[in-house]
């Protein structure tokens, strides 16, 4: 009789399979060090954020920054394009700078 094999992809949604993963020697210090801050394994900050990922929240919460985001940039943009809205751009930037030159 011949042995059945398992399909690799299909798994209890329980289970915790063994995965073997290239990248960057960057991007492994970089999640290293973050690992290190947070007090976790290098596989659980792995694991962690690729769940953030797919966590509805996340991605919900994702989504509405990149639609606040576009609506930032074209009322910027709306500003610009009349001599009152940059002068307001103006002032913001100012008042910014002057902020930053008191530290």
């Amino acid at each position: 009789m011949a042995k059945k094999t398992r399909d690799p992809y299909e798994s209890a949604p329980d289970e915790i399979i063994n995965l073997r993963l290239r990248m960057p020697a960057q991007l492994h210090h970089d999640l290293a060090r973050e690992a290190a801050q947070q007090e976790r394994s290098l596989n659980s900050e792995i694991v962690h954020r690729l769940n953030m990922t797919f966590n509805a929240d996340f991605i919900a919460w994702r989504a509405d920054a990149v639609l606040r985001d576009r609506a930032e940039r074209e009322a910027v943009k709306r500003l610009r394009e009349t001599p009152k809205g940059q002068g307001l751009i103006d002032q913001i930037v100012e008042e910014l700078r002057s902020k930053e030159r008191k530290r």
